[in-house]
């Protein structure tokens, strides 16, 4: 791996896109991942009894004049080759890193024909393909892995999470659908046809502002689905026909969690619901069959009508594979004025964070091993 060297300078039109942040109206969907000096991101946090995470790499993104990452929205990683594939909001396409950092190739270009993107919100890997969901367009648009040819684009309604689970040749993706009342759609890879499942929850339509934010991971659990909802503070538990087979709340210990009466309290504001409660960002089946989240705690402050997110403090928890008990809430040392991208392989969180300083801006892919070894593990309670 590289050393982490600050890309000085960068053009200047570069610099203006990624310091105007990203407006607040999209809560946790559109947010940019400006962090510290990755020197600094050592360690975890202090939160005894949870899992451990553990600092084993950084590398700096390739970036240039030329070639930036705008505003990195999702991320999967290759599990053959460990390369890196960043969504880009800003630019509408996806950008292939080799582990040394160095830019392989991108995939799709800005536009509403065939093969373009028109707003960019995930990336995952599906067979030979790279596979990106296009919310403005509606579609999943495939592209070759190996070259960044244009394959065919699939109908996908709705607005998609940014994780995304892959088993045998379905892919399941959270997406929250109101024309079917769904969140979960089953993409069957081979022959393009796709299943809604599983109901909306109840308090998404009790508490409108909730569903703001979109976080909606998903992950295949032997026969059936466990799906997050973002400011939920309980992950469902799907048959793959839909069905609610049990509900399951992660317990607290140091993030803020959430509650009806924080819904309440936030009375229809974007920002006070944001400073009061955290966001189920994403989720992963470990090999051990553990299944590991990933937590925000966002510190918004108000500046007009376009509030900004100003820190984010990460947690990480993992489920016991019997979701009956859960090791809950370590802090991962990673200071960070607005949100990191993350993906998991194996027992493995990896992040991007995005970083403007004296007029540079530099991109971080941070590696961290998660080990449950000092969990205490405590009883989930009855959902």
């Amino acid at each position: 791996m590289r050393d982490c060297v600050l890309l000085r300078p960068t053009s200047r039109s570069h610099l203006q896109l990624v310091e105007s942040r990203i407006p607040f109206a999209a809560l946790v969907v559109l947010a940019v991942g400006c962090a510290e000096s990755a020197s600094n991101a050592v360690g975890d946090g202090d939160s005894p009894g949870a899992p451990r995470v553990s600092l084993i790499g950084t590398i700096e993104l390739e970036q240039s004049d030329t070639f930036f990452v705008g505003r990195p929205i999702s991320l999967a990683i290759d599990a053959l080759d460990g390369t890196l594939y960043v969504a880009d909001a800003l630019n509408q396409r996806v950008a292939r890193f080799g582990r040394d950092g160095r830019l392989v190739r991108t995939y799709g270009t800005p536009g509403s024909g065939p093969g373009e993107i028109g707003l960019a919100r995930g990336v995952f890997l599906a067979d030979s393909y790279v596979v990106v969901t296009d919310t403005r367009a509606g579609t999943l648009v495939l592209y070759d892995r190996q070259d960044g040819d244009f394959q065919r684009s699939v109908p996908l309604i709705g607005y998609t999470g940014n994780v995304f689970s892959t088993a045998s040749d379905t892919a399941w993706i959270g997406v929250r659908d109101p024309t079917t009342g769904t969140v979960i759609t089953g993409w069957a890879v081979d022959t393009d046809s796709l299943v809604h499942v599983g109901q909306i929850p109840d308090e998404f339509e009790e508490y409108p502002q909730i569903a703001r934010a979109q976080g909606l991971p998903v992950v295949s659990w032997a026969d059936s689905l466990l799906v997050g909802f973002g400011l939920l503070n309980t992950v469902f538990l799907y048959s793959k026909a839909g069905s609610v087979l049990d509900t399951i709340p992660i317990p607290v210990r140091y993030r803020r969690g959430n509650s009806k009466e924080s819904f309440e309290r936030a009375d229809g504001s974007a920002v006070k619901l944001a400073n009061s409660t955290s966001a189920l960002w994403g989720m992963h089946k470990m090999p051990s069959g553990d299944v590991a989240l990933v937590h925000y705690d966002l510190t918004v402050e108000e500046r007009g009508d376009r509030p900004r997110i100003r820190n984010t403090t990460v947690y990480l928890s993992v489920l016991r594979n019997d979701l009956a008990t859960a090791c809950v809430d370590r802090r991962v040392a990673v200071e960070s004025d607005a949100q990191p991208v993350i993906q998991f392989l194996g027992d493995t969180l990896f992040m991007v964070r995005q970083r403007v300083e004296n007029e540079s801006a530099s991109l971080f892919m941070s590696i961290w091993q998660i080990d449950t070894g000092p969990c205490s593990w405590v009883r989930v309670p009855v959902g």
